[in-house]
Order: C-alpha cells, then sequence, then structure tokens
C-alpha cells in the first residue's frame, strides 16, 4: 500500500512540472531523465556541426516502434553539445540542451568536465509550457526555446522522421 503511495505522489510530481494543468508530458519528463538506452534504433552522421570533431544523431524507439527520443550530438575537442527531444506523443514533448566544456582539449591527459550548462524546455499542445506572468521575468528564455526547437523541425536532416512519426511542430504565440 505504502508503495503505491509513494508512486502517485511521484507521478502527481511529474505531471505538475507543467504550467498547463491539461499537459500530459509526465512520460517525456522520466524519458528525460532516464539514461538513454545503450544502443540506439537507428543512428547518422550529421551535417550540422559548430564543433571540431563530427555529430551525430541518434534515435531511440519504444517496444512499439514509436519514436521516444532523438539526439544530435557535436563532438569537439573542447566540449561537446548534445540536443535531445523527448516525446510523450505527437503535440507534448521536452527539448533540452546540454552544452558540457572541457578543462583542457580531450586528447591532454587528465582532461575532464569542467562546466555544464542544461536548458529544458517544456512544448504542451505544441506550445512552450511557460506560466503567462513569465515574459515579465526572463525574455531570452522563448527566444532560446525557439532556437531549440528549430533545431529539431527545421533541420532537413530530421525532419522525415519527425513528419512519419506525426510529431507536431511548435507554435509560437
Amino acid at each position: 500500500m505504502m508503495r503505491r503511495a509513494c508512486i502517485a505522489i511521484a507521478a502527481i510530481g511529474l505531471m505538475s512540472l507543467s504550467a498547463n494543468a491539461e499537459c500530459n508530458i509526465a512520460l517525456a519528463n522520466e524519458l528525460n531523465t532516464t539514461p538513454l538506452p545503450e544502443i540506439a534504433s537507428e543512428e547518422f552522421d550529421s551535417k550540422i556541426t559548430e564543433r571540431t570533431d563530427g555529430a551525430l544523431w541518434s534515435i531511440y524507439k519504444n517496444k512499439s516502434g514509436a519514436i521516444e527520443r532523438i539526439v544530435h550530438t557535436d563532438y569537439g575537442e573542447s566540449g561537446r553539445d548534445i540536443h535531445r527531444l523527448t516525446i510523450s506523443d505527437n503535440e507534448n514533448y521536452i527539448i533540452t540542451v546540454h552544452h558540457i566544456y572541457y578543462l583542457a582539449p580531450r586528447e591532454f591527459e587528465g582532461s575532464s568536465t569542467h562546466r555544464e550548462v542544461l536548458d529544458h524546455y517544456p512544448f504542451c499542445e505544441a506550445q512552450l509550457d511557460l506560466p503567462p506572468e513569465w515574459d515579465e521575468y526572463d525574455k531570452a528564455y522563448p527566444v532560446e526555446a525557439r532556437k531549440a526547437a528549430d533545431f529539431f523541425f527545421k533541420s532537413e536532416e530530421i525532419k522525415p522522421q519527425l513528419k512519419s512519426a506525426g510529431i507536431t511542430p511548435p507554435t509560437w504565440k
């Protein structure tokens, strides 16, 4: 009984991460915080790169074959950038942008991660999920969210997979 109560409380907590009560991003939140499977369902090289060592698209599907996560990793000697689209359903998803900076170029002995920056952008019903008063606090956040969304939804490299999965691009107010 206690275990069920804890699970119910955890589920309510995940669902409450949204400013929109109707939003169903609980699955995306759960997937976003769990490690990626060791092997992607599909991988291919990317021409979209700002770093020196190339980039890779990785697509992760669930057991029924639906896309759950799409990850773009851009590798470099001084760090890497990871863009992740985690999907609850075709209109509810989270985009994260993770910048990892190394202390020294990775080829140097003793090089390690020096700094990490992680931004989360939840989308509910294909709209950025923010409280109505958010613009008064941080005008840069919606701008960065649009860049993160455009990274996926305007990329010719991944557009066919998004379209075939029926993932709705964000709409902007």
